[in-house]
């Protein structure tokens, strides 16, 4: 396959992450197993078992919950096009063209909307899109989108895995513009993980995780959302509707590994109501 973009345009977490995806052999994760992400996944793979063992929940352990929560999350709600902003080599919108039929938007920064495009080549299903997006400076995010979205409803926007590297300002404003584009699609769900730095402040190992991740992603170590209540009300503020926290210990169908001293996460489903889109381009 000729890349026309490099790997190290992508962070060493997301080539782990992808990583992750690539050993729980969910569709399409193949296109994204990278020399990094191998090399990264089996450098701190030891350290994680022994934690495992201990009854701590590990990255491994987070990232599939978090995955096949949100997976489970989107069937639900049945949409009629799904949003996945800063996807990553996150596979799901490949996925979920495939599974549901449905138009899917992948959505990150140019040099990894180029990158991921490079590793997919042609096979990509056809209501599959790709645009860039940068969600920190956008200040509309519906209009930056353009034609890649479609004006149906319900539509599902999801962020994997990306709060913890935002301030509350910048989630709040991530959280304005999503609400923003569900009513501009005529209504919807938002999906998004959040670990609550109440738990995490409990935990010597996720404090030391946290410190450790944001070191090698390089990134300001923020203080996250605290509980349910905070991410409540921000999350009301943006213009949602309903709001519920999601514990992964509920989805047991879904056959997770959920250990005792867990992580903090929770998957927050916040909904937008039916309305009638407005405007903007409709297929």
């Amino acid at each position: 396959m000729n890349f026309k973009a490099r790997d190290h345009n992508i962070s060493f977490i997301a080539h782990y992450t992808a990583q992750a995806w690539v050993r729980e052999q969910l569709p399409w994760a193949f296109r994204f197993d990278t020399l990094r992400g191998r090399l990264f996944y089996d450098l701190v793979d030891p350290l994680f078992s022994v934690a495992a063992r201990a009854g701590f929940t590990t990255p491994p352990d987070f990232l599939v919950q978090r995955h096949r929560i949100i997976d489970a999350l989107v069937t639900e709600a049945r949409p009629r096009q799904v949003v996945e902003l800063a996807g990553g080599f996150c596979p799901r919108c490949l996925a979920l063209s495939d599974k549901l039929g449905v138009r899917t938007v992948d959505v990150d920064l140019p040099e990894v909307v180029a990158l991921k495009a490079s590793r997919i080549g042609d096979d990509a299903p056809a209501e599959y899109r790709q645009t860039s997006l940068d969600l920190v400076g956008s200040r509309d995010y519906v209009h930056d989108l353009g034609a890649a979205l479609s004006n149906v409803a319900p539509t599902v926007v999801i962020t994997e895995g990306i709060l913890p590297y935002f301030s509350r300002a910048i989630s709040q404003h991530v959280f304005d513009e999503v609400v923003r584009l569900l009513r501009q699609c005529g209504g919807g769900t938002y999906l998004t993980d959040i670990h609550h730095q109440e738990r995490i402040d409990t935990m010597a190992l996720g404090r030391l995780f946290r410190s450790a991740l944001h070191l090698v992603a390089r990134s300001p170590k923020y203080p996250m959302i605290r509980n349910f209540d905070e991410a409540e009300a921000m999350l009301r503020r943006a213009g949602f509707d309903r709001v519920t926290a999601h514990h992964p210990r509920d989805f047991n169908h879904l056959g997770l590994t959920v250990r005792r001293r867990g992580s903090g996460l929770r998957i927050y489903e916040a909904v937008v109501e039916g309305q009638a889109p407005c405007g903007g381009v409709t297929t």
